[in-house]
């Protein structure tokens, strides 16, 4: 299978807030779905992650609308990172929405960090983790943080 940051969606009835167009928790629902596949493709889904009691913990999620969208709209998100600490413990993960058309809709940004899960204590994730981190194309404006 070839890996992938690139992930293709359509907004559906139960997306939709009051107004019509993609409700915010949608956003965050896609978000965190795009980078569940995209880490299951390296070998750390789901199953991984129970099998070696680590799991993924966002510290803050960002939010920026650019443009919306509604009902049936086909969209893509792309898969980035936009910083890492010293330690390899935090980054920043970054899911880029955007239209069919490539005008980009709206971005999510986390700060995310690998918890061990029987000692509650952020660790240094698993090389394999690791690799797929560093396998993402990094943003123009990534800086060390």
């Amino acid at each position: 299978m070839d890996k992938t940051n690139l992930f293709d969606f359509q907004v559906t009835w139960r997306d939709l807030d009051a107004n019509g167009h993609m409700a915010n928790t949608a956003y965050m629902d896609f978000a965190t779905y795009s980078r569940i596949v995209y880490f299951e493709q390296y070998g750390f889904g789901a199953k991984a992650m129970k099998e070696l009691e680590v799991g993924p913990v966002a510290l803050n999620d960002n939010l920026s609308y650019r443009r919306e969208m509604h009902m049936l709209d086909k969209f893509k998100i792309e898969l980035m990172w936009a910083g890492v600490n010293s330690k390899d413990t935090r980054y920043v993960i970054v899911n880029r929405f955007s239209a069919l058309d490539g005008t980009i809709t709206a971005e999510v940004r986390s700060m995310v960090v690998w918890m061990d899960l029987n000692t509650r204590k952020v660790i240094v994730p698993p090389q394999m983790l690791l690799d797929a981190v560093n396998a993402l194309p990094k943003t123009d404006d990534f800086a060390p943080l």
